[in-house]
């Protein structure tokens, strides 16, 4: 089965980083939005998965908080949602 990593987003979460990406799998629909903390040194600090309820688009801006929270807005037709994930 042929996985792939795609819409890649990084952002500053306190003094580590946040990652996120869909997995795809081929010959399936939709994808699943995974999430990991690496340490500024390439270090896995918290292992690659998924989270309930959180989501992502192409087009959303990860921004970092004052307190090292990452946020970011989805939107579709039912409003918009604002994600917020703490260190």
């Amino acid at each position: 089965i042929d996985t792939f990593a795609i819409d890649p987003k990084l952002a500053k979460f306190g003094t580590d980083l946040l990652v996120g990406w869909k997995k795809v799998v081929a010959g399936q629909s939709g994808y699943s939005a995974q999430f990991a903390v690496v340490g500024t040194d390439g270090t896995i600090k918290v292992k690659p998965g998924s989270l309930s309820g959180a989501s992502f688009h192409r087009p959303d801006d990860w921004v970092t908080l004052p307190s090292g929270e990452v946020a970011w807005a989805t939107g579709s037709a039912e409003g918009i949602t604002l994600h917020r994930m703490k260190p």
